[in-house]
C-alpha cells in the first residue's frame, strides 16, 4: 500500500519503524518534487520511541503499570509522555494504555504513514477493534538475534547450549517472535547460521551447527597449565623457566587483549547494524567473557610475588586490579551504541563453575596446583564475566553466567522480551543535533525493577540514510525496507580470468517517482555493493541509477548505467567483477533518493579455479532480456512478463562443436507437475574470441504467468562433454502502478 502526495510515491510506514530513530510528523507538506534529489520537508516534530520492561521482585512482568506512575528523563530533565502501549506479542496484541492526541501524519525517515500514534504499525497491520497485530507486524516490535562467540567456548560448553536450544525448539511449533542466528568462527569471521524469520527448522540447524563447529586453538585453562607446569616442573635452572613462563604470560595476555578489542568491535558494528532493525532487539550474547583489565589469568599467577612497576616486568603488564583504558572506551562505545539501536544485550555464560574457578584441583602439576588456586587466579577468571554482567546492565537486558539450566535461560530471555511497555516522548530539542542523549525511566510503584535503554542519538537526516547503507552493508538481513534482490554469475573473460557479474533487482511496484519541472517522471536509485572474501572487503562499487519513463511505459537510463528497459516485477541493474577464485559474499544496499527507502540483501558465489585454457567448461547460464537495440540485460530470480524477449545464454570454455539445446517444464503441484512443454530448438554455438563458444537459445514467447524450469542441455561430441543445468523462471503478471 502506499500514499500518493502530488506526484510523489511514498510507501506507508510505521510507527514502529522509529525506535531510537526520530518520527518524523509532517505538518505543512504540499511541495512537489523539482528534481532528482530526495525531497525534504521542513516544520518536523520529532517523537521518540522508549521500550521499557518492569519486574517485581521475583522477575515477573507486572502488566498494570499506570500512565501516572511512569516518569521519563533526558539528560535529566523530566518529559512528558504522549503515548503509552502495552505490547504482548505471543498474544499478538498491542493495549493503547494512554494517548495524549492524534497524529494526522506520520513522517518516518522521510516516508509518510496516515496512522494513529496509538497504533504501532501501519493500517493493515493492526485490528482496531481488537488491538490485535498481524504476524508481519510483530517483527516490527521485537525480535531475538543469537551471536555465539565459538572460539571462548569450550567444546563442552558449545555442546551445552546446542542441546538445550534444540530441546527448547523442539517444544516450539509456533514462535511468535522471529529470530536469527551468527557465529563467530575460529578465524573471527562473522557466519550466518539462520536469518531472521519464524522456522524452527533452521533454528534447529542453527543450533546444530553451534554444537557441532570444529573449533581450534588453546582454551585459557590449557594456557593456564603450561605456564604453571613451567614454574614447577624444573629444580634446575629454574630462574630461566620462570622467564620463559613469564614471556608466555606476557603473549597470551597480549592475544587475549586483542580478542576482547576484536570483540567489542564486533559487538559494536552488530549493534551498530542493528539500528535499522524497527523495534527492540535482545541480542543473546553467548560466551565466557572478555577481558576488562591491564592484567588478566596468567599473569594473576604471578600477581603474589611479582611486582607489576618492577624493572623488566612493566610490559608484561600484571596489574590485574586497575582498567585497561582502551578496553574501557572500546566498553563505552558498545554500550552506547546498543542504546542507540534499541539493543539489549542478554549474556549467557554456558560454562559451570568448576570448569573455570580452582582449576587448579583437577590438574595433575602438584605444587603447580597451587600456583592456580589462589584467590588472585579466581577473581581474574571471575573478572573475564563482568564485562558481559555490564553490558547487560548498561542495556537492559539481563546476564546468565555459568548458568546451570540453560534452557529455563532461553525461556526466561523469549518471556523477558515478549512483553513490555511502549512509551512515546517529544525531545526537549526539536533539531537533529548529532548528540548522544540520555534517557532514564522511572516507576513510582514499591519493589519494582524498571529496565530501558540508555539513550539515543539524534542523527541529522542525511546521517541516518548513511548509517542504514552501512547496516545493510554489514548485515544484509537488518534492512528489508525496499525489497531488494541480487544473483551473481561466473564466467570467463576473452583473456581467460574469471569474471563475475553481479545483477541487482528492486521491486518495481516499491519504486518511488518523482516529476521534474518539464513533467517527466523519473525514479534515481544508490547502489552500493561490497565484495567479500572471508571476513576481508576485496572491491566495492557505488553507481547512481537514474531512468526516466515513457509513454509506453518503460524506462530510458539519463545517466548511461544499464538498466532493464521495462519497470514490470523488477527493476534490474548489474555490474561486472573480475575476481580469483575464490568464494565471494557480495552484500548490495539500495537507497531510493525520491522516499529515502532504503533495502539490502546478500550473495555467494563460487568462482573456480582455471589454469588450462584448454580445460572443458560452461559459465554459469544466466537469463536475459533483449532490448530493441540488441542489450541484453539479466532476468534476476527467472521473472519477468509475458511479451519480453527472454533468452538463455550460456558459453563454453575449451568447447570445440557445442550445441545447446534445452526444454522447458511447468513447474506446478497435482497431476500437471513437471509436465513438459516446448522443446527449445538446439542450436550449434557459435566461436567468439579467445576460442569461447557462446549460445543463446529464446525462450517460448507467449507462456502464460505460472512458475516454470528450463532444462538446458549443453553437449560436445568432438571431446566427448556434456552439461545439464536447470534454471527456475517465473512468468508474472505486469503489475499496475
Amino acid at each position: 500500500m502506499s500514499v500518493v502526495l502530488g506526484a510523489l510515491t511514498l510507501p506507508v510506514a510505521s510507527v514502529a519503524d522509529q525506535r531510537g530513530r526520530r518520527t518524523r510528523v509532517l505538518k505543512n507538506a504540499t511541495q512537489t518534487p523539482q528534481s532528482s534529489q530526495p525531497q525534504m520537508f521542513d516544520a518536523m516534530v520529532s517523537r521518540v520511541r522508549v521500550d521499557v520492561i518492569v519486574t517485581d521482585r521475583d522477575g515477573n512482568f507486572v502488566s498494570d503499570i499506570g500512565p501516572d506512575e511512569f516518569t521519563l528523563l533526558e539528560d535529566g530533565k523530566k518529559q512528558k509522555i504522549l503515548n503509552l502501549q502495552l505490547v504482548d506479542l505471543p498474544a499478538g496484541r498491542v493495549h493503547p494504555l494512554f494517548d495524549e492526541h492524534e497524529m494526522e501524519r506520520v513522517v518516518s525517515d522521510g516516508a509518510i504513514s496516515r496512522v494513529r500514534e496509538t497504533t504501532l504499525t501501519a493500517a493493515q497491520a493492526t485490528d482496531s477493534t481488537t488491538d490485535q497485530v498481524s504476524p508481519s507486524a510483530v517483527s516490527e516490535l521485537g525480535s531475538i538475534i543469537f551471536l555465539i562467540d565459538g572460539p571462548s567456548l569450550s567444546p563442552q560448553a558449545r555442546a551445552r547450549f546446542g542441546d538445550a536450544w534444540r530441546n527448547l525448539l523442539s517444544q516450539t511449533d509456533n514462535p511468535q517472535i522471529p529470530r536469527a542466528a551468527y557465529l563467530v568462527d575460529n578465524v573471527g569471521r562473522l557466519q550466518e547460521l539462520a536469518p531472521l524469520g519464524y522456522d524452527v527448522e533452521t533454528m534447529h540447524s542453527a543450533a546444530a551447527a553451534v554444537r557441532e563447529a570444529p573449533f581450534f586453538g588453546t582454551s585459557i585453562n590449557q594456557r593456564m597449565y603450561e605456564i604453571a607446569e613451567d614454574l614447577t616442573n624444573t629444580v634446575s635452572a629454574r630462574e630461566s623457566m620462570r622467564q620463559l613462563a613469564i614471556a608466555k604470560a606476557r603473549t597470551f595476555e597480549a592475544e587475549e587483549r586483542n580478542r576482547t578489542m576484536a570483540t567489542y568491535q564486533l559487538l559494536t558494528s552488530f549493534a551498530d547494524a542493528l539500528w535499522a532493525r524497527p523495534g527492540r532487539t535482545a541480542v543473546v550474547w553467548v560466551s565466557t567473557g572478555i577481558k576488562l583489565m591491564q592484567g588478566g589469568p596468567y599473569t594473576a599467577i604471578f600477581a603474589q610475588d611479582v611486582n607489576p612497576d618492577s624493572e623488566g616486568m612493566a610490559g608484561a603488564r600484571f596489574d590485574i586490579v586497575s582498567p585497561d583504558p582502551q578496553i574501557k572506551a572500546a566498553q563505552e562505545t558498545l554500550h552506547r551504541a546498543a542504546n542507540d539501536s534499541n539493543v539489549s544485550i542478554y549474556s549467557v555464560d554456558p560454562s559451570l563453575l568448576h570448569e573455570t574457578r580452582r582449576i587448579g584441583v583437577d590438574s595433575q602439576l602438584g605444587q603447580g596446583a597451587a600456583l592456580l588456586s589462589t584467590p588472585a587466579v579466581e577473581q581474574s577468571l571471575d573478572g573475564l564475566r563482568d564485562s558481559m554482567r555490564i553490558a547487560s546492565d548498561e542495556t537492559g537486558g539481563k546476564a546468565f553466567i555459568q548458568a546451570t539450566d540453560i534452557e529455563s535461560v532461553l525461556e526466561d530471555i523469549e518471556t523477558d522480551t515478549s512483553r513490555f511497555y511502549l512509551l512515546t516522548y517529544e525531545p526537549p530539542s526539536l533539531d537533529s543535533d548529532g548528540d548522544y542523549h540520555e534517557i532514564h525511566v522511572e516507576v513510582s510503584r514499591k519493589d519494582t525493577t524498571v529496565r530501558a535503554r540508555g539513550g539515543y542519538t539524534d542523527h541529522a537526516p542525511e546521517d541516518r540514510v548513511r548509517r542504514l547503507i552501512a547496516a545493510g552493508l554489514a548485515l544484509p538481513g537488518t534492512v528489508t525496507d525496499l525489497p531488494v534482490t541480487a544473483q551473481a554469475f561466473s564466467s570467463r573473460r576473452v583473456d581467460g580470468s574469471p569474471n563475475v557479474l553481479l545483477a541487482v533487482a528492486v521491486e518495481g511496484s516499491e519504486i518511488g517517482m518523482m516529476l521534474t519541472p518539464n513533467g517527466e517522471r523519473r525514479i534515481s536509485l544508490d547502489i552500493h555493493s561490497i565484495a567479500l572474501e572471508g571476513t576481508q572487503q576485496i572491491d566495492e562499487a557505488h553507481e547512481q541509477l537514474i531512468a526516466r519513463s515513457t509513454d509506453e511505459g518503460r524506462f530510458e537510463a539519463v545517466n548511461d548505467k544499464p538498466v532493464t528497459p521495462r519497470l514490470i516485477g523488477y527493476l534490474a541493474y548489474q555490474h561486472e567483477w573480475t575476481l580469483g577464485p575464490a568464494t565471494y559474499t557480495f552484500n548490495v544496499a539500495v537507497v531510493d533518493n525520491v522516499t529515502g527507502r532504503v533495502g539490502a540483501t546478500s550473495v555467494e558465489i563460487e568462482v573456480p579455479p582455471y589454469t588450462d585454457e584448454d580445460e572443458w567448461g560452461i559459465s554459469d547460464p544466466l537469463l536475459v532480456t533483449v532490448d530493441d537495440a540488441g542489450r541484453v540485460h539479466p532476468v534476476v530470480l527467472g521473472r519477468y512478463v509475458p511479451g519480453d524477449n527472454v533468452v538463455a545464454l550460456v558459453e563454453v570454455y575449451g568447447g570445440q562443436r557445442p550445441i545447446l539445446s534445452g526444454q522447458v517444464f511447468l513447474e506446478t503441484t497435482g497431476p500437471d507437475q513437471g509436465k513438459q512443454g516446448a522443446r527449445l530448438f538446439p542450436l550449434a554455438m557459435r566461436p567468439t574470441a579467445g576460442g569461447v563458444h557462446r549460445g543463446m537459445v529464446p525462450l517460448p514467447a507467449g507462456m502464460p504467468p505460472g512458475r516454470y524450469f528450463v532444462q538446458l542441455v549443453i553437449t560436445d561430441p568432438p571431446v566427448d562433454e556434456h552439461k545439464i543445468v536447470r534454471l527456475p523462471i517465473e512468468v508474472v503478471a505486469a503489475p499496475i502502478r
